[in-house]
């Protein structure tokens, strides 16, 4: 029997996953879950920040990717789905 994971990539045509190398930069507590800024190396070995949101007191149990807009304000960027900055909606 196919796990969902796997039947999900085979229908839209994605590739199985891989590990990508990350260092940690700042956690922060909340309310029901942590937040930590990372960064990782794109294609073209530039350094990518990004939030890592994890739930408290418990193993996560899969994952959500978010990708912003910029609507030309790229001085957000990430800063604001993660609710520090901009429009929260």
């Amino acid at each position: 029997m196919t796990d969902l994971a796997s039947t999900l990539r085979a229908r839209l045509g994605l590739a199985d996953p891989v590990a990508v190398e990350f260092q940690r930069r700042d956690r922060r507590e909340a309310n029901g879950y942590s937040r930590e800024l990372i960064e990782y190396a794109g294609l073209e070995g530039d350094a990518i920040p990004a939030f890592l949101f994890r739930p408290a007191g418990r193993a996560p149990v899969g994952g959500v990717v978010f990708f912003h807009q910029h609507n030309g304000e790229f001085h957000f960027g990430k800063s604001e789905i993660a609710g520090e900055v901009g429009d929260p909606f």
